[in-house]
């Protein structure tokens, strides 16, 4: 490189993660993940990385809504999502930016840590649990709303009914979306990633 030409930007990546405070910026080194959130900041060597898991969630109205946790070995671990909170109501979806940043940090902390677990999808003890509480719940919304129907309350069962279909779908998307897996850096599994090339701002 000569002396004129400046040295490359690294790549990175800013959201806001709550509706107040300052939003988190990251940046990928040839050696660490550099954390700035206001007046903090933190550098995270890739060797200190235990894991990366990439999540499906959705929150608030949005059904795709998405989540890097990167665990580090001491236990510590930071997260970083698609959506950015622009007020107290409203937020933005960063798909792309989001989906370039996250392969990227995943390229460079295997590179530099081979050792570093790729998973996808909830814990699967957390995920079987999840499953057979959503079970049973919808179960029970099924008999509550087959309760109100055979006793004569219409317009309640039939609310129930309606209530129970959008519970039971959205319940089946999260856990099917959520599956757990683990994955190679070639092959980042898309049910816990947002499509590509998108971004509402």
């Amino acid at each position: 490189m000569s002396e004129d030409q400046a040295p490359p930007s690294p790549i990175s990546y800013a959201h806001r993660g709550k509706p107040y405070g300052a939003p988190m910026e990251f940046y990928l080194t040839e050696e660490s993940i550099r954390v700035h959130q206001g007046a903090t900041r933190g550098e995270i060597p890739y060797s200190n990385i235990a894991s990366i898991r990439l999540l499906y969630r959705p929150k608030n109205t949005t059904n795709e809504g998405y989540e890097t946790q990167v665990q580090l070995i001491k236990g510590r671990s930071i997260s970083l999502g698609n959506l950015s909170w622009k007020s107290m109501m409203d937020m933005t979806r960063q798909d792309a930016e989001y989906r370039r940043f996250v392969k990227a940090l995943i390229i460079k902390v295997r590179t530099i840590n081979p050792a570093v677990k790729l998973e996808a999808g909830m814990p699967s003890w957390l995920h079987k649990l999840s499953v057979i509480v959503g079970a049973l719940t919808v179960l029970t919304m099924i008999m509550v709303a087959f309760q109100s129907v055979t006793m004569g309350s219409w317009q309640i069962g039939l609310l129930a009914v309606a209530f129970t279909a959008y519970f039971g779908w959205w319940t089946w998307r999260f856990m099917t979306r959520n599956r757990p897996q683990q994955f190679e850096v070639g092959a980042l599994p898309q049910s816990v990633m947002p499509p590509l090339g998108t971004s509402q701002h």
